[in-house]
């Protein structure tokens, strides 16, 4: 674990105590897109944490959120992964392997919704998440890091995606906010983005008001009167993770950068927040 995120079980019970263990689906705009039921499971990184209700992440559900990983973003991998992680040599089908080592980072938690009667508990949607420093930022506060959040195609419509990240996150945030008052304390919520994915970027930022972190690659795409639906995108790169700030300020040289940082403070959660 690196000296800047903190463990599991200092995250999961916040995480827990805002994320409900069941969640009613809104009706999709099909006929056939019913409300559905969806129940939460917990899994996280670290084999000794000993928050209750938490699962240790296997190789099963590990298999699981690889493959909607894949199924929404294994094109920008596919293309980007070099860029990304620096083992890989060109654009090659590598990237997973990088990938499941990147999802077993020490301090994640997943929090995983799918159907309540599915023994196998396949994800419909999923967000993982890492409590750490933002050395960026003076006096290195606390962050929560969203590595990645996902909705499968079959789900899409019924507001999953805005409801874990508008309606539900920002509980989170401003619980953890009450945990670590003061200075430095807890500033706001942290992701990537492929600089590609222009739908996850509007609606980060359009529909979101997150903003693009100072540090990163501006952030210029085409105005458009309507929000295309929610997609799936990547979150914190191992560039950014392994490498210091410096390392990451050398990516804004580039004209065409790969990722953008997003940044969304606890002022502009509570103003979003339902």
């Amino acid at each position: 674990m690196s000296t800047m995120d903190l463990p599991c079980d200092v995250l999961a019970p916040h995480v827990i105590g805002t994320f409900p263990d069941t969640h009613v689906t809104t009706s999709g705009a099909a006929p056939s897109n019913a409300p559905t039921t969806l129940k939460r499971t917990v899994y996280v990184t670290d084999a000794k944490a000993v928050t209750p209700g938490v699962r240790t992440l296997n190789k099963a559900a590990t298999a699981q959120l690889l493959a909607l990983i894949d199924a929404n973003l294994g094109h920008f991998y596919q293309d980007y992964g070099s860029a990304i992680y620096p083992d890989l040599q060109g654009p090659s089908a590598e990237w997973r392997d990088c990938k499941v080592k990147e999802m077993h980072t020490a301090g994640l938690v997943y929090v995983v919704y799918h159907e309540p009667d599915d023994p196998a508990r396949t994800p419909v949607a999923f967000v993982s998440l890492l409590l750490t420093h933002e050395p960026e930022f003076t006096g290195n506060p606390l962050v929560l890091y969203v590595y990645e959040i996902h909705v499968t195609d079959s789900a899409r419509g019924h507001g999953l995606g805005t409801w874990l990240m508008r309606d539900v996150l920002t509980r989170t945030m401003a619980r953890l906010q009450k945990a670590f008052p003061g200075h430095p304390g807890f500033r706001g919520v942290e992701l990537t983005v492929f600089a590609a994915n222009a739908p996850a970027i509007r609606f980060y930022l359009k529909r979101l008001r997150m903003s693009v972190a100072p540090w990163s690659a501006p952030v210029d795409f085409p105005a458009q009167t309507q929000l295309p639906p929610l997609n799936s995108r990547r979150t914190r790169s191992s560039i950014y993770h392994y490498q210091p700030p410096a390392a990451v300020k050398l990516q804004r040289r580039h004209s065409t950068p790969v990722y953008h940082i997003l940044f969304w403070s606890c002022e502009q959660a509570n103003s979003q927040a339902h």
